[in-house]
């Protein structure tokens, strides 16, 4: 008998047709279209550029250097060293190379910053997955780097040990995703990775108790939106506690205003702002906001177009 079912069950679902998948269990499906989305009027449409491009050819993910004036860290992506890039913003020259000890570079796509017991925090998100094959993807926190913990002045690569170093190991819910679009939300401190190449990016979750836990974590998909090929993201807390989240891709940024009291996950069912942006930049995968509500863009090098950083004025 058992046999028998064997063998008419594959029949039974040809006949039938597709078996169907469960629904994913989401918490939001944020449906909206970039036609009708209301653009953002308290930014200025034309940016202020850096005098000279960046030469982080590689520039992956980018975060505001709170101790450093007018100056960024950036990340070049697989196949570099385990290095920071301090870049000034009105020169685009880095100052200093930063290789930090104990890291491995397998594919870095984004730094997010937060503040943690007064101390303030810079995430690395080692989350690149082309091909969607990684078993597990890692996240690193270390206390950002402050003005005198290292020699501004001596040009090339400098050694750096980082302090308050700890990590993450997770997992997507849904299986490997390749990811660029990472912040920390300030408030609470949980992570969210934001999907690139599925036709609705996904939004996941992970909480921040997972860190140091030694543990292979699951971050869970809390929802999708009319959004592809998500390539940075950022979410800063203010001095008039309002909380924004900025998501960007190649073509579009993205604006969900805030205020701290409400959620990540509650914020981003919201229909989202049009931010100003352009020209388009060669591949842009860099984005972070200033204490002053200002947000900056730059992008990769492609076929040997270089680009500076462009900085969007509020007000």
């Amino acid at each position: 008998m058992h046999k028998i079912v064997t063998a008419v069950l594959p029949l039974f679902f040809l006949c039938c047709g597709k078996i169907v998948s469960p629904p994913e269990p989401v918490v939001f499906q944020n449906d909206f279209a970039f036609d009708s989305v209301n653009v953002a009027k308290d930014f200025s449409l034309v940016p202020k550029t850096s005098i000279a491009p960046i030469s982080v050819k590689e520039a992956s993910g980018g975060v505001l250097a709170t101790s450093f004036p007018h100056h960024v860290w950036l990340v070049n992506d697989s196949g570099d060293n385990a290095s920071l890039y301090l870049v000034n913003c009105k020169t685009g020259k880095t100052t200093t190379t930063l290789l930090i000890e104990g890291l491995v570079n397998m594919d870095w796509e984004e730094l997010t910053f937060f503040v943690s017991d007064n101390i303030p925090m810079l995430g690395i998100a080692d989350v690149g997955d082309n091909l969607e094959l990684r078993d597990f993807v890692t996240v690193y926190t270390m206390k950002e780097p402050q003005e005198g913990s290292f020699d501004t002045l001596v040009s090339g690569v400098v050694s750096y040990v980082p302090e308050f170093l700890d990590s993450i190991r997770f997992t997507y819910s849904t299986g490997p995703r390749d990811v660029e679009a990472v912040f920390v939300d300030p408030v609470s401190e949980n992570w969210y990775f934001i999907s690139k190449r599925e036709s609705r990016n996904g939004l996941y979750e992970l909480s921040k108790a997972s860190m140091g836990s030694g543990i292979i974590d699951t971050a869970q998909l809390k929802g999708r939106f009319s959004m592809y090929l998500s390539t940075a993201a950022d979410s800063r807390l203010f001095a008039n506690d309002s909380c924004p989240i900025i998501l960007r891709n190649y073509d579009r940024i993205l604006l969900w205003r805030r205020d701290q009291n409400t959620s990540v996950i509650d914020v981003m069912q919201r229909e989202p702002e049009l931010l100003p942006y352009g020209p388009r930049e060669p591949q842009g995968e860099c984005l972070w906001l200033w204490p002053n509500g200002n947000y900056s863009t730059t992008s990769e090098e492609r076929q040997g177009i270089k680009a500076p950083i462009r900085t969007y004025r509020k007000g």
